[in-house]
């Protein structure tokens, strides 16, 4: 693997980016606007397994950004930086807004859960995830515990053989696809929103990135990163899920057994894929750094898209589609502009720009 050259940009990891963000935004204009879209259907209900992709390339994007530093012995202050800039400030103008507009707590309620709320380790409560604002952003309080033991996790892996990572990642693959089957057999509260099994799948991630090396020159690397190949990956992903989807039940982690072994292959076959066109790669680069503010601006889509509808006096599937996806992105360009771009820019200021 090219070490030196880690902090170049990976328009694939983009690319998958925004397939797994896109994913996520039809699952919910089904579920919260009814939007209809056809033969699709069966695949965008259950688009919530797609947050093992986002695990899985938070871990692998992650490891990739920090190959060259040990953050055990000096770095790793830096790294809590720039993620709380990321995460943090969005989260609270979001989950502000979210209480003041739509939440339905009391006063005392909101006063009691301010601590767990501001602090974003909402996950670690079962029971939270229909409270309040908890049942969207319960990924960000699995990422917050993630990033805490990225650190870690990163430098106990990079100091195993490669066997040892080989024989530990199939160790938690197999607890991920087990603990599903488990969980339907005896019945047991939803494994969802637990930032156990999303560490894992986080872990997997990295673990993934420590292969290629190993890959790189190989001939199935070079089969994977066709582009052909990959469209055939992704339609054979999509007929699997869909089909899928009409035998097992609604449990999105049992979707694991698909979802681990098809998410691998495309960030696999994603991984250094570039676009040769600069301004095709810089509109991929674009969408990609508003995702994060494009799935929170979900929060206020759909309220204020039925809002307008009741205005205009004029409905339709499509008008539903296309409304949706327009208010969900001027809402997360004001996210982004007005918030995250500017935190970004503090945060260079003061470490220089650095990573």
């Amino acid at each position: 693997m090219d070490r030196g050259n880690s902090n170049r940009r990976l328009a694939g990891l983009d690319l998958f980016r925004i397939m797994i963000t896109v994913w996520v935004f039809l699952f919910h204009s089904e579920m919260h606007f009814q939007c209809d879209y056809g033969i699709l259907n069966p695949f965008i209900r259950i688009g919530a397994m797609d947050m093992s992709a986002f695990f899985m390339l938070s871990g692998f994007s992650l490891a990739y950004s920090n190959a060259e530093k040990t953050h055990l012995s000096g770095d790793s202050l830096n790294f809590y930086k720039k993620r709380f800039f990321a995460i943090y400030p969005l989260y609270w103008v979001v989950s502000a807004l979210y209480v003041i507009w739509i939440g339905k707590e009391t006063f005392t309620q909101n006063l009691l859960l301010l601590p767990v709320e501001v602090l974003g380790v909402q996950s670690a409560f079962r029971t939270l995830f229909a409270v309040s604002h908890n049942s969207g952003t319960w990924f960000i309080s699995c990422m917050v515990i993630c990033y805490i033991l990225f650190p870690l996790a990163h430098d106990v892996i990079d100091s195993m053989t490669a066997k040892g990572r080989r024989i530990f990642g199939m160790i938690l693959v197999m607890i991920l696809l087990l603990a599903p089957l488990i969980e339907s057999k005896f019945d047991l509260g939803a494994i969802y929103d637990s930032p156990f099994f999303r560490c894992l799948e986080f872990i997997i991630g990295i673990l993934l990135l420590k292969e290629i090396p190993y890959m790189e020159n190989t001939k199935i690397m070079k089969v994977l990163r066709q582009p052909l190949v990959i469209l055939l990956q992704i339609f054979i992903f999509i007929v699997s899920v869909s089909i899928a989807a009409r035998i097992l039940p609604r449990n999105y982690m049992l979707f694991s057994w698909i979802g681990l072994p098809a998410f691998s292959f495309l960030l696999v076959s994603l991984y250094r894929i570039d676009f040769k066109r600069k301004r095709i790669q810089a509109v991929v680069s674009r969408l990609s750094a508003i995702s994060y503010a494009f799935y929170l601006a979900q929060f206020f889509t759909w309220r204020i898209s039925k809002k307008i509808l009741l205005i205009i006096h004029i409905d339709g599937n499509l008008l539903r589609i296309f409304l949706s996806l327009f208010v969900c992105m001027a809402i997360s360009l004001i996210f982004y502009y007005a918030i995250e771009f500017p935190c970004k820019n503090i945060l260079k200021k003061y470490r220089g720009g650095g990573q």
